[in-house]
């Protein structure tokens, strides 16, 4: 079009090795998916690891509580624990097993899939952050 119609939001990233485009944003999703499921926005959670304001994560913080992960492995840390919480009863393997029980004696600190040390790191990086922009105090 000429520039007239509708204005799509999206959001682009050279990762490197590739380039991907979010048409739409985080935002867009949650509000869609609040619609569709018959959820206020307010009432969902949204999980992700690009929240700084070049992230694709970013526009979601406008309309739902989010949470701030660094991998896939924290991601299933914390879902499991929502789970948990919510008294959801889910399947669990041995090795998952195990590392719930290091996660509960404490030995999760040194060896553990989720990355406690970025997480500090990150909780360090947030107070010295504008936690609306990403720009640095």
């Amino acid at each position: 079009n000429n520039g007239t119609g509708p204005q799509v939001p999206f959001c682009a990233f050279n990762g490197g090795r590739d380039v991907w485009v979010d048409v739409g944003n985080k935002r867009v999703g949650v509000e869609i998916l609040g619609s569709y499921m018959g959820i206020d926005p307010k009432d969902i959670l949204h999980i992700g690891d690009q929240f700084l304001n070049t992230g694709n994560d970013y526009a979601a913080r406008d309309v739902c509580p989010c949470v701030w992960v660094t991998s896939p492995e924290e991601t299933t840390y914390v879902l499991k624990t929502i789970l948990r919480f919510a008294g959801v009863s889910y399947k669990v393997n041995e090795s998952e097993k195990k590392e719930a029980e290091k996660i509960l004696s404490g030995a999760h600190v040194n060896n553990s899939a989720v990355d406690f040390g970025e997480a500090e790191r990150r909780t360090q990086t947030i107070q010295e952050m504008d936690v609306f922009t990403g720009e640095m105090k």
